[in-house]
C-alpha cells in the first residue's frame, strides 16, 4: 500500500491498549499544556491512571447517584426563569414569549456558587 493511501479508522488503532506507540510531543504545545491532563498526557502509564480515575465518574452508578443534584439545578433554573418571567408578564401578551433573559451572569462556569 502506498504511504499516501494509508488510512486508519480511529486513534485507537494507534494509541489503543497494548499498542507500542506514544503520542506526539506536539500534545505538550496544546494551550492546556501548563497542566498535564488526560488529553495532553504523553506518558502511557500516567494517561492510564488518569483515564481510570476519570472513568469512575462515568460509571452508571456514579451518574445515577448524581441525578438528584442535576434535577435540583434544573429545578432552580426553572424557578429563576419563572420568577423573571412573572416580573415581565404584564408587559407581554399571554400567547407570546417572555422577554429575553441574560442568564450568563447566573453561572460561574467553574462549579462555584
Amino acid at each position: 500500500m502506498a504511504a499516501h493511501l494509508f488510512l486508519m479508522s480511529s486513534s485507537t488503532d494507534i494509541y489503543g491498549l497494548g499498542k507500542n506507540t506514544q503520542k506526539s510531543k506536539n500534545y505538550a504545545t496544546h494551550p492546556s499544556a501548563s497542566q498535564v491532563n488526560i488529553h495532553n498526557c504523553i506518558d502511557k502509564e500516567a494517561h492510564g491512571r488518569k483515564r481510570r480515575i476519570i472513568g469512575q465518574s462515568f460509571a452508571a452508578a456514579a451518574i445515577t447517584s448524581y441525578e438528584p443534584v442535576i434535577i435540583n439545578h434544573i429545578r432552580n433554573l426553572c424557578e429563576a426563569l419563572l420568577a423573571t418571567a412573572e416580573i415581565d408578564w404584564p408587559l407581554i401578551n399571554e400567547d407570546s414569549w417572555s422577554l429575553p433573559q441574560d442568564i450568563a451572569s447566573w453561572s460561574t462556569y467553574d462549579g462555584s456558587t
